[in-house]
């Protein structure tokens, strides 16, 4: 015993040591840095002076002291912050870039997911304080003197409102949850795991890697204990959300819920793609969970199946890739029977407004920061590129050039039509939803061609490139879960190269903000030049080309956030000139009106006119 005691000491002495000089190294690094930055700064200043321009350094410490702003929007639990474009920061959800500012916006998700809010940025928002509210089965409780402020929030929701509690009206606790998880508050009561419901786990991958590194038991140590205190929220509250990124173990934490929990289990899937890919897992690691399992899709369960699987009684239910959930179709899924639940999803936001749903419809939410977890595990961010090319056809040769067959690779697309050309014309396969057994596919191909179907779950661990060519629109999630598939892979040198049309570049390039959210930081590759690319031979008039290049300033205002709050005609019509566009007020009308077509701003009638406003 003594001598176990002296072994462990020293371990501890040892990791301490690592700890001290991992430390060391990051303050060092960050000095070097600063440095640099303030040397550029300082050399840029310079040369504004020898320009002629008269520099108050006084102004500039003060600017350097309080280099960001903070501000409310209209939601009272939001706020947006603004940071110089010189300064590598990022929180939250990446809004836009506007007068040299960064703009992101933070709110009660952002703490509750795992990022921290710096204090110097925290201190400035007026954060609303949370009510001490609870759920349990069809009872509210809440804390006494806030009876009246509930019966009026929340009042549609609840009948017999007492001082300090309430009955919920059956069929009304989901809404219930997210009304107030939208407030600001999380309404999840502890419902413990029973003993009775737990047995052995005989989970071989998680069993042969601690035999093989740790020679004991205990799971979810060392770099994986932020795994360990999610199975142990679970084990407490009985209902979990766990939005960790790709490739940071969602697939490991829930297979080991379901060999833990006894009894019969339920899972529900996206694409038969990913029932595939459980399927494949639990038959290498706990083969026994194929009969205990039942897995479904999220079409299958809310339309066909439904008035089957309603009559049904889980132990345990667990919902992959949960931002689904929420949808009109798929929101009844969250009424089954089930005495404990969770949710997977490395992007846990909806763009319709309804990111407290998947909350609200799977659990406790546990999160943690991309980069926190990168830095734990030893990952290192691949390199992006973003391509800009004059039109498809140059996408379709810009594909040639980027395709090396020697390397594993994925093509992604959105259209078939795209993709069954890319197939014909490198020989390879495509993937969509009409393939069958698709999985055996991706086995036997060093590289295929992909529709959305493959962008969810799946691990390919040589996976070497992505060339995404065909997207559906300005989705942020869509671009992240695509970039995903490469931190599955274990392998060096990975890249990820994105095609743009200049056109789609325009109107969808938010699409990347999720990418920079998550810390990435990728390189423009612009190949051509100019806004306006003719054809050999083309020509226009003058007058014809100058407007239709003007009133691209109407997409670059929506592009810098101008829309977010409501704009009178006239003030738009304003700025446009401001800008030099030359335009009339009918071409600018017309162009709005197409905007508004396209979904990406409302047209809003009132007594002084027309208004606008992003969607």
């Amino acid at each position: 015993m003594k001598n176990q005691s002296i072994i462990k000491k020293g371990k501890i002495t040892e990791n301490l040591l690592e700890l001290q000089k991992d430390i060391e190294k990051k303050l060092n690094n960050f000095k070097f840095q600063t440095d640099k930055l303030q040397a550029e700064f300082e050399s840029t200043l310079i040369g504004l002076q020898k320009k002629g321009y008269k520099i108050d350094k006084e102004k500039i410490k003060e600017f350097m002291q309080k280099f960001w702003h903070t501000y409310p929007t209209k939601n009272i639990n939001e706020w947006e912050v603004a940071i110089p474009v010189f300064i590598p920061f990022n929180i939250g959800w990446f809004d836009r870039t506007e007068g040299g500012y960064n703009i992101f916006v933070i709110n009660k998700y952002t703490k509750w997911l795992g990022e921290e809010i710096p204090t110097f940025i925290s201190h400035e928002m007026n954060v609303p304080q949370a009510w001490q509210i609870s759920i349990d089965g069809n009872v509210i409780n809440f804390q006494e003197g806030i009876q009246e402020k509930v019966e009026e929030k929340f009042g549609k929701h609840l009948s017999l409102v007492e001082k300090n509690k309430a009955v919920i009206k059956q069929g009304h606790e989901f809404d219930l949850i997210a009304e107030i998880i939208e407030s600001g508050s999380l309404p999840f009561s502890p419902k413990p795991v029973l003993e009775s419901d737990l047995k052995e786990s005989d989970f071989t991958q998680i069993w042969n890697e601690l035999k093989e590194k740790y020679d004991k038991l205990e799971i979810f140590e060392g770099k994986y204990s932020f795994q360990g205190e999610a199975w142990k929220t679970f084990l407490k509250y009985g209902a979990l959300g766990i939005f960790w990124g790709m490739s940071f173990g969602k697939t490991i934490l829930g297979t080991y819920i379901f060999s833990r929990i006894d009894g019969k289990k339920a899972l529900v899937v996206p694409t038969k793609t990913l029932q595939e890919h459980w399927q494949q897992f639990f038959k290498w690691n706990c083969p026994r969970l194929l009969n205990e399992v039942e897995i479904f899709t999220y079409q299958g369960m809310s339309r066909g199946k439904w008035n089957e699987i309603r009559k049904k009684e889980f132990i345990v239910i667990g919902f992959d890739e949960c931002h689904f959930l929420p949808a009109d179709s798929f929101s009844r899924l969250g009424t089954i029977r089930a005495k404990y639940r969770f949710g997977l999803s490395a992007t846990p936001y909806r763009e319709d407004g309804r990111t407290n749903y998947i909350m609200a419809l799977t659990g406790f939410p546990v999160g943690l920061d991309w980069k926190t977890i990168m830095n734990i595990l030893g990952k290192e961010y691949h390199t992006v590129n973003v391509h800009i090319v004059k039109d498809l056809e140059s996408k379709y040769q810009l594909v040639k050039q980027l395709y090396n067959p020697e390397r594993r690779t994925i093509i992604f697309i959105n259209l078939l039509g795209i993709g069954r050309r890319i197939s014909d014309m490198l020989e390879i396969p495509m993937i969509s939803g009409e393939t069958k057994n698709r999985l055996e596919l991706i086995k036997k191909s060093k590289s295929f061609v992909a529709s959305r179907v493959l962008e969810l779950g799946i691990s390919i661990k040589d996976l070497e490139h992505i060339i995404e060519v065909d997207f559906l629109f300005g989705s942020r999630r869509e671009e992240v879960q695509r970039t995903g598939r490469l931190m599955h892979s274990i392998v060096e040198g990975k890249v990820h190269d994105i095609i743009f049309t200049k056109d789609e570049i325009e109107q969808y390039g938010k699409r990347l903000y999720g990418l920079y959210e998550k810390g990435f930081r990728y390189k423009i590759i612009p190949h051509i030049s100019g806004v306006q690319i003719q054809k050999a031979g083309e020509k226009k008039s003058k007058k014809t080309k100058t407007i239709k290049g003007d009133l691209n300033i109407i997409v670059e205002l929506f592009d810098e956030g101008y829309f977010v709050a409501e704009r009178k005609f006239g003030d738009i019509v304003s700025e446009f000139e401001k800008r030099g566009g030359k335009a009339d007020k009918s071409s600018i009308f017309k162009k709005l009106d197409t905007m508004v077509r396209q979904k990406k701003i409302f047209k809003i009638r009132g007594d002084g006119g027309y208004k606008f406003k992003q969607r």
